[in-house]
């Protein structure tokens, strides 16, 4: 497979909503927030049609595209693709619309709320919003970025909008515990990702250099020498071209996969930077971990420096950046993120 290129990224979180801003944040006390604010400009009729959901995409997408103009303008719509993912999709409008059907008349729901109950309406909104009109689907699941390779590799797209997005529900917070889930500082987060193939190497902030992703299966607490010999070939897969990292980034979430995946870290890599403190500054991500933490990782590799706040005042430079993170369903994800 050939190398991925990210030209840029963007985020909803507690720290900031670019690479840069994210920097600067992480250096701040933050206040983790159920649902955060954030701006969105989109035509009228359009964003009233919408749902929260739909617009937490729709901002973190306005930024990267008005930030990349010069480089979109230069290929045709049919060539820009718009790969979506999601572990929970618009549950709150489902949520909403499940209580006016059930408390009122049927036949007097909201159209609007109804089409929003759809999982890929918000990449419908992104399309008919930018015009956008190259290869585009909704995954349930954390991994677009490892389809929108796929597509770009098979020569399906030059550039792809590569997003995941979950909202914070307290319905889903309260299901999550009361189903046995370990209590946790839940927080929601949109993460986009600008990338296409070897021709934007010069304009890129990174490659990804090889993502390799394994099941540890629906229930991650049954064997945790299972897990454990899962994890480790993961990362050893992913690590396989012997080339050494600079920094770890994982997620180190206070829960059983958690717990054991900051064990492993710090008898595989001794001798450098390994951070887990991104679940502590942005919070347990609703439903997948893994992107938040890539666009940490894609930060540093912007700055060619570690992030003091981000690894307990370590002062380094860095070029080659393991990631890894994990989501609901179970996925287990390594990226090896390389800076030109």
């Amino acid at each position: 497979m050939k190398d991925l290129y990210i030209l840029d990224a963007g985020c909803i979180s507690a720290v900031g909503d670019t690479l840069d801003s994210c920097w600067d944040g992480l250096g701040n006390e933050v206040e983790l927030e159920k649902n955060y604010d954030f701006e969105v400009n989109m035509p009228p009729k359009l964003k009233r049609s919408s749902d929260r959901f739909s617009k937490m995409y729709m901002s973190v997408m306005e930024k990267l595209v008005n930030d990349n103009k010069e480089t979109l303008d230069n290929y045709p719509a049919e060539r820009i693709g718009t790969i979506f993912s999601s572990e929970y999709g618009p549950v709150t409008t489902n949520l909403l619309f499940a209580r006016e059907v059930l408390e009122k008349d049927p036949e007097i729901c909201s159209p609007a709320k109804f089409s929003n109950t759809v999982a890929n309406a918000c990449v419908g909104i992104a399309c008919i919003n930018h015009g956008y009109k190259g290869v585009s689907t909704m995954l349930q699941g954390s991994n677009s970025l490892s389809f929108s390779e796929d597509l770009i590799n098979e020569g399906k797209a030059d550039l792809i909008f590569s997003a995941f997005a979950d909202e914070y529900s307290e319905e889903v917070v309260r299901a999550l515990h009361e189903a046995g889930e370990e209590k946790r500082d839940y927080a929601e987060n949109c993460s986009i990702f600008l990338v296409g193939d070897e021709k934007f190497k010069e304009k890129s902030i990174c490659s990804i250099k090889k993502m390799v992703n394994m099941n540890l299966g629906s229930n991650t607490k049954e064997n945790e020498a299972t897990n454990e010999r899962r994890i480790r070939k993961c990362i050893e897969r992913c690590l396989s071209d012997g080339k050494p990292v600079d920094a770890v980034l994982h997620t180190s979430t206070d829960d059983r996969i958690g717990r054991l995946e900051s064990r492993i870290m710090k008898d595989m890599f001794e001798e450098i930077p390994v951070s887990g403190k991104a679940s502590k500054l942005v919070g347990d991500i609703m439903g997948s971990s893994i992107n938040m933490n890539l666009v940490l990782g894609t930060m540093c590799l912007k700055k060619k420096e570690l992030n003091e706040k981000l690894f307990d005042g370590v002062k380094a430079s860095c070029k080659r950046i393991l990631v890894t993170g994990y989501d609901i369903l179970g996925n287990y994800s390594c990226v090896l993120l390389e800076a030109e």
